[in-house]
């Protein structure tokens, strides 16, 4: 096989992580949702736990601009609204979403 009919491994092995990694944080915001499904308050500390968590999961920029920007809103809070972090949980589920179809339209 030649290097123009080779399969690029590189951005075979790139693509598969991107999946991976784009499936571990849709499941962590998932499972997030369900634990802060039905709270009206949650403290600022577990808001902060979860957003880290979700930002170690991704190296999206839009995603980490997000979740760094929550963070800094919620700074000086000691109670976050729970309706408040489920919509962050949306924004940056879909901002995962669109990223990664891009990527793959790209990369194809």
């Amino acid at each position: 096989m030649s290097a123009l009919t080779a399969p690029n491994t590189n951005t075979l092995r790139s693509t598969v992580t991107a999946q991976v990694t784009e499936a571990a944080f849709i499941a962590e915001a998932g499972r997030i949702r369900h634990v802060v499904a039905d709270q009206v308050i949650l403290t600022q500390g577990r808001c902060v736990d979860h957003v880290l968590d979700l930002l170690n999961l991704t190296g999206e920029p839009s995603v980490q601009a997000e979740l760094t920007g929550f963070l800094t809103a919620i700074r000086k809070l000691s109670a976050v609204e729970g309706a408040q972090m489920r919509r962050l949980l949306d924004v940056v589920v879909a901002a995962v979403e669109v990223e990664s179809a891009y990527a793959r339209f790209v990369l194809s």
